[in-house]
């Protein structure tokens, strides 16, 4: 990002292709930011059976909100 910055900075005149390349690398990082706090995020409950065949609650990602991210 930091490099990216640097090079607008260096640029005398911005066209209206760089600032809509800025929004677009923006947007994806934000949608990349999002789709990785999801999956960290574990709000679901979920009952799981082992091998042996005991039951256990686990905590998981919401399998909607991924999908739609």
């Amino acid at each position: 990002m930091n490099d990216q910055l640097k090079i607008l900075k260096e640029k005398e005149h911005l066209t209206q292709y760089d600032l809509d390349r800025a929004k677009a690398v923006l947007q994806v990082e934000q949608a990349r930011m999002a789709l990785e706090d999801a999956r960290n995020q574990k709000n679901t409950m979920r009952l799981r059976r082992d091998s042996q065949g005991n039951y256990t609650y686990q905590y998981v990602a919401d399998e909607e909100k991924l999908d739609d991210l």
